[in-house]
């Protein structure tokens, strides 16, 4: 199955397109990270329910285009971490906090490790 193109809407705010809007964007977003952001780690943060649609996708995504970005050029390619938290008002809690520092400490990342954070938000 070929993905399909991004539909991708740029929102220009206090005259800088920092808002983007679309669909089918999943590598999109990625690629923008991975060629705009450098970083030796990525960290990718949800929550079970998103987790279970999308994470798979992203992480395989992920691949593919370090893999296009870094490996095709022997480049060492970045590492992707990622954690799901639990759903809804329990991750709300500086305990949470303190464990996702204590994961990221165990992994070893380092200062130059990009955070995103995948969230569904309901207008």
């Amino acid at each position: 199955m070929t993905p399909k193109e991004p539909d991708v809407v740029k929102v220009p705010i206090l005259g800088s397109e920092s808002i983007i809007v679309g669909f089918h964007l999943t590598e999109y977003l990625i690629r923008d990270v991975l060629t705009n952001i450098s970083a030796s780690n990525y960290v990718l943060i949800t929550d079970g329910n998103l987790a279970s649609i999308y994470l798979d996708k992203y992480a395989q995504v992920f691949k593919n285009v370090s893999d296009e970005l870094f490996v095709s050029k022997e480049l060492q390619a970045p590492c992707l971490f990622t954690r799901a938290l639990p759903f809804g008002e329990i991750t709300k809690f500086r305990k949470i906090k303190a464990d996702i520092e204590d994961w990221l400490l165990s992994n070893a990342v380092t200062r130059d490790t990009c955070l995103l954070a995948m969230v569904l938000y309901d207008i």
